[in-house]
């Protein structure tokens, strides 16, 4: 798209703002109304004494690339309903109509995605906040009707929605912290005074980082770490005679990436990577957050998009290397990406740049780097079979570090708080 178009898009899309957002509000408030009438007398059943279902308030859609979040409720719902909402502003339904529809979807058995309208104007206005309290409440109610739900846990993934606990009739609240939400440049204003607020009144913390504990254990006196896991079986697969069509034709090696590609991504490595060795190719997968991050103007790096979960494995049994090529910036000195024990469950080499967590759990694991220079030299000796990268137990690791494991601990410290609380 040239930039005179993108320029009239833009234009179109403010004028429909301006133009459909009130009629679009007045119907997400008088849709909130017929809502609370229709749960006025419903009561949330009590249930088994150790049964509960969960709410669960995120930021990231189901359809997203899958994180944390996606695996532990996918887990928890073998034995949980889950209702998983992501509240979505007006505004973006009439920018990005895809973005909303459908607006409700059921992933996987016992969990109910749905994204949830809400008012513009959170963050700038106090009776939007306390009106946005009441839409997303009736709606949520409305839902936990529909589904038969019984008493639940309200799970929070991101803070901004701090004004709801207390408000669904829930037995216990939980916060899982997987990112330093302060850090991002697209954060709500009111992000930091709501994460203090909701720190404040759940009743579990749980941390996907070291670092985010050690942030965060001041603040609670009942905060977990429990660091990712990995879908070892998912990962491990050998062997795979498909052969993805979009990278049939790049030569080998393969130094490759999947995940989000953003301001936590180091541009500048990349391009020093390509330039340096032009019979190397970089292949980067996932979304590509164009506002924050420009791709190198390279014709040896390779970016294919976003693929699903499921085909992660055919890409990845094509890597020579697997490459963590994160910035050490403020985003990214609280991180232990999900895709470390991905990488080692499939055997491969990986080399990383020194974000801290690395540093703390995988030393004489996986090759860590301190500047671009040792980052090149790292993937040269990656690809002579180096004995710095202790292949074998990295995957020892991802063996020992099952989803299914950790879910489980964190459901029964769940169930003992639930227990202390009755």
């Amino acid at each position: 798209m040239s930039s005179q178009s993108a320029f009239r898009a833009n234009i179109l899309q403010k004028l429909a703002i301006v133009v459909f957002l009130p009629f679009m509000s007045l119907w997400i408030i008088i849709k909130a109304i017929f809502n609370k009438l229709t749960v006025l007398v419903w009561k949330i059943s009590e249930g088994d004494k150790d049964y509960f279902d969960i709410i669960c308030i995120s930021h990231v859609s189901w359809d997203h690339v899958w994180q944390r979040n996606h695996q532990t409720m996918t887990r928890l719902a073998r034995k949980h309903k889950i209702l998983y909402c992501l509240p979505e502003v007006a505004h973006v339904l009439i920018k990005h109509p895809n973005m909303i529809f459908p607006r409700k979807l059921k992933p996987v058995e016992n969990l109910f995605y749905y994204k949830i309208l809400r008012l513009s104007g959170e963050t700038r206005f106090n009776i939007i906040n306390k009106l946005n309290k009441f839409i997303i409440v009736s709606e949520i109610k409305r839902l936990l009707k529909k589904h038969s739900f019984n008493k639940s846990v309200l799970w929070f993934y991101f803070p901004p929605q701090e004004y709801l606990v207390g408000a669904l009739d829930e037995i216990l609240t939980v916060y899982d912290i997987q990112d330093d939400y302060s850090a991002f440049a697209w954060r709500p204003k009111n992000l930091i005074q709501a994460e203090k607020k909701l720190l404040k009144k759940v009743d579990i913390v749980f941390t996907g980082t070291n670092a985010l504990y050690e942030k965060n254990k001041p603040f609670h006196n009942n905060i977990h770490f429990f660091p990712c896991g990995v879908e070892f079986n998912h990962f491990a697969k050998q062997d795979l005679k498909i052969i993805p069509e979009d990278i049939k034709n790049i030569k080998h090696p393969i130094l490759g990436y999947f995940g989000l590609i953003d301001n936590r991504i180091d541009a500048e490595l990349l391009e020093y990577m390509a330039n340096t060795h032009k019979d190397w190719s970089i292949l980067m997968i996932g979304p590509i957050d164009s506002h924050v991050f420009k791709k190198p103007d390279c014709e040896n790096i390779y970016f294919v998009g976003k693929k699903e979960y499921k085909d992660l494995p055919y890409y990845l049994q094509e890597f020579d290397i697997c490459l963590m090529p994160f910035a050490i910036n403020e985003l990214t000195n609280k991180i232990n990406p999900t895709k470390t024990l991905e990488y080692f469950a499939s055997g491969k080499p990986v080399v990383s740049t020194a974000i801290p967590d690395m540093i703390k759990y995988y030393s004489g694991v996986l090759g860590i780097s301190y500047s671009k220079e040792e980052f090149a030299q790292l993937c040269e000796q990656a690809l002579n079979y180096s004995e710095k990268f202790n292949i074998r137990k990295g995957i020892e690791m991802a063996k020992s570090r099952s989803w299914e494991a950790m879910v489980e601990q964190i459901e029964r410290i769940i169930e003992e708080e639930i227990i202390k609380e009755s």
